[in-house]
């Protein structure tokens, strides 16, 4: 599925706090397996998002690197740049029932809407 890093990224997250969740063992499985597919992924992208922190931050006397509010716009931007490129992503989708009728909050299904079947 064609999706952008953007989306990749916030998926893989919200896949890793819904996975905390006590789930039904289908839900859990196929949970994990979006994980699976979706980490080398997130992986490549939190490694750019790394690298522009190198690049617009600067060190700290603890040795940390942080992005500061004048060189923020800039790193914003690559930042953005690097989110909205399309990727091909071999990740399956869930269907909605296998979630079970537990609770949730109300936006963490957000960023996984194209990857769960209603």
């Amino acid at each position: 599925m064609k999706l952008t890093a953007g989306e990749v990224y916030q998926a893989y997250q919200s896949v890793q706090e819904l996975a905390k969740e006590k789930l039904p063992v289908k839900a859990a499985y196929w949970l994990n397996r979006m994980l699976r597919k979706l980490e080398p992924e997130f992986k490549t992208i939190d490694d750019q998002r790394n690298e522009l922190i190198k690049k617009h931050g600067t060190t700290q006397d603890d040795g940390s690197t942080q992005v500061m509010n004048g060189s923020l716009p800039a790193f914003m931007s690559d930042f953005q740049s690097v989110l909205a490129t399309e990727i091909e992503v071999d990740c399956p989708t869930v269907k909605l029932e296998l979630l079970g009728d537990g609770e949730i909050a109300g936006g963490a299904l957000v960023p996984l809407d194209k990857f769960i079947e209603a």
